[in-house]
Order: structure tokens, then sequence, then C-alpha cells
């Protein structure tokens, strides 16, 4: 028996009081589980509706655009498919390891959709453009900031505190996103300068020919930038959001994590984007459900007219025109069947920056090693400039005085 213990004590081991082993404490060292956070920070309702405020501002633009081009078709729209076209091919090209597929898609990302709406409609791609990378950073930024601070603190901000603190740098985010691409068109042009000066004229294309290490060079600098955006360039606006920085430092951050551990990385893009197909196979099942049980229930006693109208149809059977009454409440039921449509994208986009965010601080993780919790806070005081430490609670109200009992001795027993 050992010296130590006490006669009828039982081992360590077998102690009854000892906390089971949960499967939190099994993944607590690990940073790949909580990517799967993900999913709950991008379905709270303020940031689900940060993302329908922002799809409601996006097709206000596009048709704003589209008035202004006067062509017939949507210029954005179309430029918008195009960039699908890419990113898809990007994907399956990536799947099917073909790497000139790749460098096709990559390039028609960045350089053959914008080319492409800049030469048939300059005006919408100078004007609008900028506008749409603005409003789309700064409604991300609010989000970013609100899931930063849940996932790394546990702190709940309003959707009025996250959109405040995007205003205040808007700059920031706008620029973490477009100063990159900004370079990529600069040094396009730069190569369509002097391929123009260098190449159009015999004898003259010769000096051209010595100096095209020159060109090699400058798109090297482009392929590494449009690189590292492919792979980073969702995590530009969380760094900002995190960091408070500017958009120089979030890109200096972002690229250098991309570099760092681009295999990390890309295992990492592969959970979130499992995660969002499950998700969106589920978000996808309530929508159909919530619209067709709507429909099937509320048209059992119904005839095919009244049917038609549900369907949110102007026109009735037989190719008739409906009356203008039918054709208003069709229009409407369209309209308020449109919203839960619009719910489900605005959960995709809420589950885009959400998923950016997780995946910005672990990376900044496993990179840099700082701890996930560590987000950039205001320190100062409202209304002075005294310094506050950011995890040190807010000091209690002081307790209301309670006078204290007295003992006056025995209490009289007549």
């Amino acid at each position: 028996m050992s010296e130590n213990r006490p006669p009828f004590s039982p081992p360590p081991s077998h102690n009854p009081l000892r906390s089971p082993v949960m499967f939190d404490d099994l993944t607590a060292d690990l940073l790949w589980p909580r990517l799967l956070r993900a999913g709950a920070l991008a379905l709270r309702p303020s940031r689900v509706g940060l993302a329908f405020f922002y799809l409601v501002g996006l097709a206000a633009l596009v048709s704003i655009a589209d008035r202004v081009d006067g062509v017939e078709g949507n210029a954005l729209l179309t430029a918008g498919q195009e960039w699908v076209v890419h990113l898809w091919a990007l994907i399956q090209n990536a799947w099917q390891a073909d790497a000139d597929g790749v460098g096709q898609a990559i390039n028609g990302l960045f350089v053959g959709a914008v080319w492409g709406l800049v030469g048939k409609h300059p005006v919408i791609a100078i004007v609008f453009l900028p506008i749409i990378l603005i409003w789309t950073t700064l409604i991300g930024g609010a989000i970013s900031r609100i899931a930063a601070m849940d996932f790394a603190q546990g702190v709940g901000l309003s959707w009025p505190e996250g959109t405040g603190y995007a205003l205040g740098r808007w700059t920031s985010f706008a620029g973490s996103i477009g100063g990159p691409l900004a370079l990529v068109y600069g040094i396009a042009l730069a190569l369509a300068i002097g391929g123009w000066a260098l190449f159009s004229i015999s004898g003259v294309n010769v000096v051209g020919g010595v100096l095209w290490v020159l060109f090699l060079l400058a798109s090297l600098v482009a392929a590494v930038i449009m690189v590292a955006m492919t792979l980073g360039g969702p995590m530009l606006v969380p760094a900002v959001a995190c960091e408070g920085t500017d958009a120089i430092d979030a890109v200096q951050h972002v690229y250098s994590y991309v570099f760092a551990k681009p295999l990390r990385l890309l295992l990492y893009i592969g959970i979130l984007a499992i995660q969002f197909v499950l998700l969106a196979i589920v978000v996808g099942a309530v929508i159909w459900l919530v619209i067709h049980f709507a429909r099937h229930a509320a048209g059992i006693w119904v005839g095919p007219e009244a049917d038609t109208v549900m369907l949110g149809s102007a026109l009735v059977q037989e190719g008739q025109e409906a009356s203008k009454v039918d054709a208003a409440a069709a229009s409407l039921v369209a309209f308020w069947t449109g919203i839960p449509v619009l719910l489900g994208m605005a959960f995709a986009v809420s589950y885009f920056w959400c998923a950016a965010t997780v995946l910005y601080l672990c990376m900044r993780r496993i990179c840099d090693g700082q701890d996930i919790s560590e987000v950039w806070v205001d320190t100062i005081v409202p209304g002075t400039m005294a310094q506050r430490h950011p995890a040190r609670p807010a000091p209690l109200p002081p307790a209301h005085p309670v006078e204290a009992v007295r003992d006056n001795g025995p209490a009289d027993e007549g």
C-alpha cells in the first residue's frame, strides 16, 4: 500500500468524480474542426439580413446600369455569367489536374470577362464596376467583422455596429481587392502599349525581341497576383476586418499565407466547400418546401385560373390574357415568392464571407502562430484618450448598501 494514499481511497484512475472525455476535448488542439462553425455563423439573422440587403442593392445597381447602357441585353449580367463559366472551368480543370486549363480559366476570371465588358460597354465597366466593388467589399466587411467577433471572442455585434465598422474602413476594404486588380490591369495596359510601340514596325520589333524578357517578368508579376487572388482573394476583406489594418498590410498578410502553406489552404478550402454544398442542399430543400407547400395547399379547392395566378403567372390557360386584377395578384404572388429564393441566395453570400473569415483566422494561426481569439478592437474609451484592455470586462455597478444585521442578544421568550 502506498504510504501517501489513505487506506481506503480508490486509485486516481478510478475516481468517480472525473469528468468524461468529450469530442471537444479530443479536437481542442485541432484547427480544421473549427472550420465547421462557418455554417452556424452564416445562418445568424444579422448576417443573412446584411447579405439580403446586399443582393437588393446589387440588383438595383445592375438595373440602373442596364438603363444607362441602353443596349439590348444586360451587360453586367452577361459579364457575370461569363465569369461564372470561367470559375466553373477552373474547378473542373483543377479537379482534372489540367494545368493549361487552370491557367486559361484564371486568365478568363481576371482578364477575359473584364476585357470583354470594357471593349463592348466601356461606360458600364468604368463607372459601375468600381461602385459594385465598393458595395461588395463594404457589406462583406460588415459581415466579416460580425463573424470575426463571434467566432474569435464570442461577442455578438449587431448589424449597425458591423456596418459602422465597415463604413469607417471602406477604403481599406475596397483597396484590399481593388489594389491588386488595378496592378494587374496596369501591367496589361503597359504590355499593350509596349507591344504596339515595339512590334508594330518591322525593324523595331528586333528591339522588342531583345526586351521580351521584360514582358515576361511583368507577366510573371501579374500571374503571381492572379494566382494569389484566386486562392487567397476571399481572405483580403476579412484580413482588414480582423486586424483593423490598411489594404497594403492585408494584402501582405494574405499573400504570405497563400505561398507559405498552399496545401493546407487548399485542404481548408475543400472542407469549407463540402460544408457549403451540404448546407446548400438543406437550405434549398427548405425553400422548395416553403414555396411548393404553400402553392399546393392553397390550390386544393381553387380552379385552374386561380391556380395559375398562385404560380405567379399573368396568363391563364389557352393563352388568354388575364384581367388587370389577376395580373396584379399574380405579380404580388411572384414578389412574395421571390423573397425565400433571395434569402437562399443571401445565405450563400453570408456563408462566403463567414467562411472566408474563419479561413483567414485559421491560416493566421498556422502561419503566424497568432491565437484565433486575437481580433483587433478599439481600445480608446469613448470621450477620452484613456486606454482600456479589450478583454477586461466593464466594471459592475456598485451594489446598494445593505444594512448589517445586529445581534442584540437572545430574543425575549415571554
